[in-house]
């Protein structure tokens, strides 16, 4: 339940809640699946350039762009496979859907920065603020690492366990 205290306030029936069932649309998954090839996102290209966002530095900002672009294949849609993790914000999933973040879940700071301008036409500052809070409260602030669904900590950290799990985007929800 989103907001417990509801449940505890006078007039309010709560029998229909103690028979909720999962919502067929919740696709967390119950492990977390691991991929042993991590090639990263797809490079952008001089064909294709989006908003020219690339290594974590601000693009031209200048949107109205189709994405993916037509005949760009490098970010055609591939569906997750069984070792991909994806989690609960569609937007970041179908950015990995489509090989603008790494296809396997396990994201860099740069690849959130990147994605955010050049998919979402998201201001560089904007972008820089989301991927650093997404990496500091789920992810590895040492190595730049976020998985975006499940605790990914093996493969995100530095330190492995040591400093604590790194719960992944499904942490926070």
């Amino acid at each position: 339940m989103a907001f417990p205290f509801v449940a505890d306030m006078p007039g309010i029936d709560t029998s229909a809640l103690r028979n909720a069932r999962p919502s067929p649309h919740d696709k967390r998954q119950s492990t977390c699946p691991f991929n042993p090839s991590h090639p990263g996102a797809a490079p952008y290209n001089s064909n294709y350039p989006y908003t020219g966002a690339r290594n974590g530095l601000p693009g031209t900002g200048v949107g109205g762009i189709k994405v993916p672009a037509d005949g760009d294949i490098a970010h055609a849609f591939e569906a997750p496979g069984p070792n991909d993790i994806r989690g609960p914000c569609p937007g970041l999933n179908a950015a990995a859907n489509h090989h603008f973040l790494s296809h396997d879940g396990i994201v860099t700071f740069d690849e959130l920065v990147d994605m955010q301008q050049n998919v979402y036409n998201v201001g560089y500052e904007v972008a820089v603020l989301l991927a650093t809070i997404g990496i500091a409260l789920d992810g590895d602030v040492v190595t730049g690492k976020l998985s975006l669904g499940c605790d990914a900590t093996s493969r995100t950290s530095v330190a492995g366990s040591l400093l604590g799990p790194e719960v992944g985007l499904n942490g926070h929800n």
